[in-house]
């Protein structure tokens, strides 16, 4: 039975190690969806400058401001799609918070109820070691009784009554 704690000890802590690297994980996609982010804050800012520049041009300007446009609404959905990834991140992080929050709580039931096992396996083996000194004793007052009534039963005897 000790043997199933020790392996149960083992796959909680094993979950414990894999749900820690799973939020270092996605710590990472989180520092990426903000390098995107800010990529995409900074190629707003340029498409919105050279939208103004391709104005200023006038008619020579036109198809620059063309692609100036094209790239401000590229950089406005990559914002946008990264905002989406950083909410769902942060939902998997819950959910993992969650989880580890939970397994906590089953290691600590855990290590109570292994703790009461050896402490109940404990009193169980205090009580086999006195049930076995009470039947030694027993059985040795039974030996020393049957060795008495043995030797008084031939003392009462008289002699003659064992010739006849």
């Amino acid at each position: 039975m000790l043997d199933i704690f020790k392996d149960l000890r083992t796959e909680f802590s094993e979950l414990e190690t894999t749900i820690a690297q799973q939020t270092k994980l996605i710590e990472k996609f989180e520092k990426i969806a903000n390098t995107i982010h800010k990529v995409s804050d900074r190629t707003n800012m340029l498409a919105i400058n050279a939208s103004i520049e391709a104005t200023r041009a006038g008619k020579a300007g036109l198809g620059f401001n063309v692609v100036a446009n094209e790239v401000l609404k590229l950089a406005e959905n990559t914002t946008k799609e990264t905002v989406k990834i950083k909410d769902n991140t942060n939902e998997i992080k819950q959910y993992f918070t969650y989880t580890e929050k939970k397994l906590n709580q089953s290691t600590t039931k855990f290590t109570q109820a292994s703790k009461l096992y050896l402490k109940v396996s404990g009193a169980i083996d205090e009580m086999n070691d006195a049930i076995q000194e009470l039947n030694k004793k027993t059985m040795d007052f039974a030996n020393n009784e049957s060795q008495t009534l043995k030797k008084n039963s031939f003392k009462d005897v008289d002699e003659k009554e064992i010739l006849v």
